[in-house]
């Protein structure tokens, strides 16, 4: 194994530890036991803690612009794409420990400015630009204020992660971020949109009980 597989496979040892159980209550010990390898190859490849996560949070975040770049180049309308982002945004999320972003913005200002540069650039952007579209489409409500309603739908996102809002041992971060999402959908939607995103759910529904 060279020195890019080895350096790949800490990532995302690392980063499925961090998911599971927050980024502060990880070790390097831990990531170094549960990739079973010592803590000198670890330091051999990055510079310390803050390193692996600074480098892990790029890749997902790479990795999810990606993504979205590809479901963007094959939709047909602003409904179907926001029907296919929900969905990502589900399976993304689902065993994601709710303290994550609290950890980053508390003890990794590099990896939590690297966040706010992909939340405010790109995932604003990309709101703003299927707002506009499903407003000129007739599928979102003509008096929307895109820059309004992006913002409204980035702070519900952080409010979804909020254990003092919705305590871990209360609700899980899907069940919150599914019910602030739908609250929010439904809230754009004219009567044309809703039915055709009805349709879109229905449709994704059926195909995964198959």
């Amino acid at each position: 194994m060279n020195d890019a597989d080895i350096k790949d496979r800490i990532i995302e040892g690392a980063k499925e530890l961090f998911v599971r159980y927050g980024v502060r209550s990880i070790t390097m010990d831990d990531i170094a036991h549960n990739l079973g390898i010592s803590k000198k190859t670890l330091y051999q490849h990055y510079t310390d803690k803050d390193d692996i996560v600074t480098t892990a949070l790029k890749n997902y975040v790479n990795h999810r612009c990606t993504e979205f770049d590809s479901i963007k180049a094959k939709i047909s309308n602003p409904i179907q794409e926001l029907v296919l982002m929900s969905e990502r945004l589900k399976q993304s999320i689902k065993n994601a420990n709710p303290s994550m972003l609290f950890d980053l913005q508390k003890y990794h200002h590099n990896a939590w400015n690297l966040w706010k540069t992909y939340r405010n650039k790109y995932v604003r952007e990309s709101l703003v630009r299927n707002l506009k579209e499903g407003m000129e489409s007739g599928f979102y409500r003509e008096d929307l204020n895109p820059d309004v309603i992006a913002t409204i739908r980035l702070e519900l996102i952080d409010m979804g992660f909020d254990q003092q809002l919705f305590p871990k041992d209360q609700f899980t971060t899907t069940e919150v971020q599914m019910q602030l999402l739908e609250h929010f959908t439904q809230g754009i939607l004219t009567t044309k949109g809703r039915k055709l995103y009805e349709k879109y759910r229905t449709d994704l529904t059926t195909a995964d009980n198959r």
